[in-house]
């Protein structure tokens, strides 16, 4: 894992969420930190996603379940 250095602003939160009782120890705060930067990379992952969609809808196209689906039909219907 890399080495970080908190900014003198950070470090002083860090410690007071340990003087606190919310964490044991510094790098329980940085734990949390890195869950964190972790939520917002999904949070950003989704939004992509979400956008994609979007796209997708506007330029007709099908979402992989129906396409499925109509599949399935095509195969049991008789002919």
């Amino acid at each position: 894992m890399p080495q970080v250095t908190l900014t003198a602003e950070l470090s002083r939160f860090a410690e007071a969420c340990v003087a606190g009782g919310r964490h044991r120890t510094v790098d329980e705060v940085m734990a949390a930190f890195r869950l964190l930067q972790r939520q917002e990379e999904l949070a950003g992952f989704r939004h992509r996603l979400d956008a994609a969609a979007a796209r997708g809808q506007a330029e007709g196209w099908v979402e992989l379940d129906d396409a499925m689906a109509a599949v399935e039909r095509e195969r049991a219907a008789p002919e």
